[in-house]
């Protein structure tokens, strides 16, 4: 599965958007911009985090994170393999149960283009 995700919540969309633009439209449009993930850090070894999400493990760079407190039990988002901003464990929540509706979401338009035989964009 791939997962996406692009500032820590809440967020708000440009004022030059147009207002008839649909919200998750503009959401997708933004996730599709940057792809990070939110992951609670396990450990810490000098300037690199053992991270958790999904019950995966990645190894994270803190360097761009220097001036931050940061503690196992800490969340984070992860981009290439940095972790990019320290956030709260309702924002992981919260960022993850929009993935899960994303990946609901996905299988239901697989669903109704195996039905109708139409690829559906």
């Amino acid at each position: 599965m791939v997962v996406l995700l692009l500032v820590s919540l809440p967020w708000q969309p440009h004022k030059a958007v147009d207002p008839e633009t649909p919200y998750f439209v503009i959401l997708l449009k933004t996730l599709l911009m940057c792809l990070s993930i939110p992951a609670r850090i396990e450990s810490i070894e000098g300037d690199t985090a053992v991270c958790s999400v999904g019950g995966a493990t990645y190894q994270a760079s803190l360097q761009l994170l220097e001036s931050e407190t940061l503690a196992p039990g800490d969340y984070v988002l992860i981009h290439t393999g940095f972790a990019i901003q320290k956030i709260s464990e309702e924002e992981a929540a919260e960022t993850l149960r929009i993935f899960d509706d994303f990946d609901e979401l996905n299988r239901q338009l697989d669903d109704e283009e195996r039905k109708t035989g139409q690829r559906i964009v």
